[in-house]
């Protein structure tokens, strides 16, 4: 589920693709001069250029002047300054290579693939806006270099994609009208309005239901956030709005129904009549309270305010760096670190005992379905990557997200026309992994290896949602990726609705759901023409 914090003044700010990243280069936070970034870190020099390295500042600077130039008729605003009714540029990220440029190149250090940019606009000016993406080079920028519509991947069109929800601003104004002409249901149900000064906060389910004509969107209310906690998704009261917000005249739209107790109600009158009623029983509220809170709650645990086991690093670290082409070693393992807009982070030309295995590593997409007795948790579905996972690379916590002996590593980007560098963006470090990988006893002698892997990571934290992703290579030779989410559930208001989850507090109940995260693995295994065999025993009657 992706909620982002935003209270009715900005609400449904999100609704709109919003700003996006393009993602720079590594930098080792550990410089230092010769062989040693630190006392412990060695490098290495790649064999050739990282044909998958982000974009440079200055090659961006570039590209972004080259697009609000005069000559390419965008009649761009600052992305700074943009509103939803204006041009602007939501991204500019490298364009990857096609791998048959790239193939030929992987044994000659010596050239290198044409460099493109790839820049996402959105014409909001457009009476239906829509959203276009540019190839802009070729890169470093010259007379010679050209802005062109990237129609390479599809089948059939101008490449442009419509926005039917893009003006963030007339939803929130949209949103507050009606708030204020629901005030006496609102205090009725829960003792608040937006004259207190408790803006409530309005969760959306995404996608909208978009037919050739209409464009509908359903709304929950939720409590206002009153602590420092993010606890919106926490916060579902139980009545929800269903909305025809179609085209972008906001005069034309409208509220089309209410749901309350699994009950729909055509207009907002209808509803007034039945809670008036003498026997009329509020269903309660999930308020921002400390059981809603991550701090640490109830008795501690026996011996636990002793210091737990911490793995350390007893001599200099045994991986290699080139910061300067993101290129990693580790043993008989050596490939290329990227970073992408929707992807976060990338492996390329994986290596092991110096041939290729795979050309290509990395997560692709990460899906949240949603189930629910009520209309917004029903018709929610999630693409997470519309987010970016490149954007929402946070800073890792040392000691906790990674060992505190890890190397850490600065990942700088691009937001809207902005670059800025997030500081501990990657982690990679060697892990004991606690059993050996061979052992043997025979005859009075043992043998016996321990086991050790070494890690890449990343952290992205999509609106309630945090995935540590971790990508392991083993001394055998095999690659391990590990997801592992956390953060706040995704909850839906308990209404008699336990057949789609568990009741968890007084009003809160949890949401069926499914995550879906695949990955692309492009396997060069002693050359490029590999399959996939699937081997399953399966248990038959025989007569």
């Amino acid at each position: 589920m992706r909620f982002s914090n935003f209270f009715v003044s900005a609400s449904l700010g999100n609704l709109a693709l919003g700003a996006a990243f393009s993602t720079g280069r590594l930098e080792s936070r550990k410089k230092g001069h010769g062989t040693d970034c630190s006392l412990n870190q060695t490098t290495t020099s790649a064999p050739h250029k990282n044909f998958w390295g982000s974009l440079t500042t200055q090659e961006t600077k570039d590209v972004l002047a080259l697009l609000h130039s005069n000559a390419t008729g965008f009649n761009l605003t600052a992305a700074a300054d943009a509103g939803s009714r204006d041009n602007k540029i939501m991204s500019v990220e490298l364009m990857m290579p096609n791998k048959t440029d790239v193939l030929p190149l992987l044994s000659d250090s010596t050239g290198t693939p044409e460099r493109y940019a790839l820049a996402s606009l959105m014409f909001g000016a457009a009476e239906s806006a829509y959203v276009q993406e540019f190839k802009v080079g070729p890169l470093p920028i010259t007379n010679a270099s050209y802005v062109m519509p990237y129609t390479f991947t599809n089948t059939r069109g101008d490449g442009k994609i419509p926005v039917v929800n893009p003006d963030a601003e007339d939803y929130a104004n949209f949103n507050l009208e009606i708030m204020k002409g629901a005030e006496d249901v609102t205090k009725r149900l829960w003792n608040l309005t937006v004259e207190d000064g408790l803006q409530m906060p309005l969760a959306f389910a995404a996608p909208l239901t978009v037919t050739e004509d209409k464009v509908i969107m359903w709304q929950g209310f939720n409590a206002p956030v009153t602590s420092i906690y993010d606890t919106i998704s926490l916060l579902p009261l139980g009545l929800y709005m269903r909305s025809d917000i179609t085209g972008r005249d906001p005069s034309k739209w409208k509220v089309t129904g209410w749901v309350y107790n699994n009950t729909f109600y055509k207009d907002l009158d209808a509803f007034r009549k039945v809670i008036a009623e003498p026997d009329f029983k509020p269903l309660g509220a999930n308020l921002d309270q400390p059981w809603a809170h991550t701090n640490k709650h109830g008795d501690a645990l026996p011996l636990d305010d002793s210091p737990p086991p911490a793995s350390v690093q007893s001599g200099r670290e045994r991986f290699s760096v080139d910061a300067e082409e993101s290129y990693v070693t580790w043993m008989d393992f050596a490939f290329y670190v990227s970073i992408t807009r929707d992807n976060g982070l990338r492996l390329y030309d994986i290596r092991y005992k110096g041939k290729r295995i795979m050309y290509e590593l990395g997560l692709d997409e990460a899906i949240a379905h949603y189930a629910g007795i009520d209309p917004v948790q029903s018709g929610t579905c999630y693409f997470d990557s519309m987010n970016g996972f490149g954007p929402t690379m946070i800073s890792l916590v040392k000691g906790y997200d990674c060992p505190a002996y890890s190397h850490y590593v600065n990942v700088t980007q691009t937001t809207g026309e902005t670059t800025y560098t997030q500081k501990d963006g990657l982690c990679m470090f060697e892990i004991d992994k606690g059993f050996p990988i061979q052992r043997h006893s025979w005859a009075g002698h043992t043998t016996v290896t321990k086991n050790i892997a070494f890690n890449i990571r990343a952290i992205y934290t999509i609106g309630n949602y945090d995935y540590m992703t971790t990508y392991q290579f083993h001394l055998d030779g095999s690659i391990e990726i590990d997801v592992r989410a956390s953060g706040y559930i995704s909850s839906a208001f308990y209404a008699e609705n336990e057949d789609y989850g568990f009741k968890i507090h007084d009003s809160l109940s949890g949401s069926l759901h499914d995550h879906v995260i695949t990955f692309k693995a492009d396997f060069d295994i002693l050359g490029e023409k590999n399959s996939l065999q699937k081997v399953a025993i399966e248990p038959t009657v025989e007569k």
